[in-house]
């Protein structure tokens, strides 16, 4: 069954919105009231954290391997990325945009 369907989110959703479509859901479906959806709902958000966890690790492996010297490559690759709208915290870029600028 596709994990999107189960959480009620779209398949381009950020992060943040499937977090909180879950928590939403086990507040319903508490393992009290229902354990069986419970589990149906918590392996459908880890199946779906879990590649997003692995995208933007592949991400930051691209970024530290200094391949792209171009705040602009980096936004152009970010934008594309599903499921995130932040791949890189604030910090992380600006880390990015001064060494960008050094070299």
């Amino acid at each position: 069954m596709n994990p999107y369907i189960v959480l009620g989110v779209d398949e381009n959703a950020d992060s943040d919105t499937i977090r909180k479509a879950y928590v939403s859901l086990v507040k319903i479906y508490s393992p009290d009231r229902d354990p069986e959806r419970f589990q149906v709902i918590t392996d459908a958000y880890n199946k779906i954290d879990t590649e997003i966890k692995r995208i933007n690790k592949r991400f930051l492996d691209e970024l530290d391997s200094n391949r792209y010297t171009s705040p602009f490559e980096v936004l152009e690759i970010s934008t594309k990325m599903p499921h995130t709208r932040k791949p890189l915290s604030k910090n992380k870029f600006k880390e990015f945009l001064i060494k960008c600028a050094t070299t």
